[in-house]
């Protein structure tokens, strides 16, 4: 069965009488288009403008095969058949490019764990038993570094600061067209909040804490964070707020949590009505 071919040009090789100059002409078949423009991202000689040396062209299409293969191997294809040819037109250049992707890498093992008490958070559970890396489905290094990313966003919103991956890496079978992955990420220890550094002047402190969810000793969450932030601006007396941890100068499994809040329209409006700001 021939394949499917899809062609791009991505600009006519024509002489424009606003600039004077032709741009390049590439065309890939082959491919479909979500993988044809990952290719074209790969690719250096799809920059080389037809005013390019013919040198320079020249050696971007040598280059250009190893940048495909690249660019394919990415989407988990490791079997293609690459074609090319160059040539030379009156006014640009032109590179074609067929492609036959041969059958995807298949996942064959993944073993993806999070040691506790990390690994025995729901969030982190979650994360696990929804992943796209089971066994029997086409590998791409998106969906394996998406995965790694997934779990440290989730570590890092609990808390888990010092989260690093010990163990992550991806074993291809060529001959049997399999990938065998290893992801395991050690948490480390939770960390509680410190010191709230508040920075405001609308409101008196005891006033202000009615809206903080969260207290020193608490573990860290951003949900918390999240809702402190969202009490804040709905409050009316502030139209920026900024919750972060400080964590340039966390220690002990203890982090400062740095909580800033500019007065926004509503207090100044009250003010010049002369009331007061913090009733």
């Amino acid at each position: 069965m021939r394949p499917i071919t899809v062609t791009l040009i991505l600009a006519a090789c024509a002489l424009t009488s606003l600039s004077g100059r032709a741009a390049d002409r590439v065309v890939i078949q082959g491919i479909e288009k979500d993988i044809e423009a990952g290719v074209l991202a790969y690719l250096s000689l799809d920059e080389l403008p037809c005013t390019a040396p013919r040198w320079w062209v020249d050696r971007g299409h040598k280059k250009a095969r190893s940048e495909v293969r690249a660019a394919l191997e990415s989407y988990g294809y490791y079997q293609s058949e690459i074609g090319s040819s160059l040539e030379w037109q009156e006014e640009c250049w032109r590179a074609d490019f067929s492609i036959e992707l041969g059958e995807p890498v298949r996942i064959n093992r993944a073993i993806m764990t999070a040691a506790s008490p990390l690994g025995d958070e729901p969030g982190m559970q979650a994360i696990l038993a929804e992943s796209k890396l089971e066994s029997g489905r086409r590998f791409t290094h998106d969906r394996y570094e998406n995965q790694k990313r997934q779990m440290l966003d989730v570590a890092e919103s609990l808390g888990y600061f010092d989260a690093a991956f010990q163990q992550h890496h991806v074993s291809i079978d060529p001959q049997l067209n399999t990938a065998d992955l290893t992801i395991h990420l050690e948490g480390g220890e939770r960390y509680r909040i410190g010191n709230l550094d508040i920075k405001q002047d609308a409101l008196r402190p005891q006033l202000f804490d009615r809206y903080l969810t969260l207290k020193p000793g608490d573990p860290y969450s951003s949900s918390t964070s999240g809702n402190t932030y969202t009490r804040l601006l709905e409050s009316g007396y502030y139209d920026r707020v900024a919750l972060y941890p400080d964590l340039d100068n966390r220690s002990d499994g203890v982090v400062d949590l740095q909580v800033q809040a500019t007065a926004g329209p509503r207090r100044n409006t009250l003010i010049g009505a002369g009331y007061a700001t913090d009733t």
